[in-house]
């Protein structure tokens, strides 16, 4: 079997160093992720109420729409 070669006081100090530096960056990143998470459950919430509110605004307006042509009908039928 081969051995692994002895590094180093500075390159085991790098190695170390860079160890740290990767678990800072994961948690950071975990972060972020966990953030976005957060900011997508929000807007998917806030854009399932607009789709809700314009449904109830869709429903008003073709309402009006069948009261006005009730209106019309009578007089067109009238100047037929």
């Amino acid at each position: 079997m081969r051995k692994k070669p002895k590094l180093s006081k500075k390159q085991e100090k790098t190695i170390a160093k860079m160890k740290e530096v990767r678990q800072i960056d994961s948690s950071q990143l975990r972060t972020v992720i966990l953030a976005k998470q957060k900011w997508t459950i929000a807007e998917l919430k806030r854009a399932k109420q607009q789709m809700l509110e314009l449904k109830v605004n869709m429903n008003r307006l073709e309402g009006i729409l069948l009261f006005i042509k009730d209106l019309i009908d009578p007089i067109e039928k009238e100047e037929k």
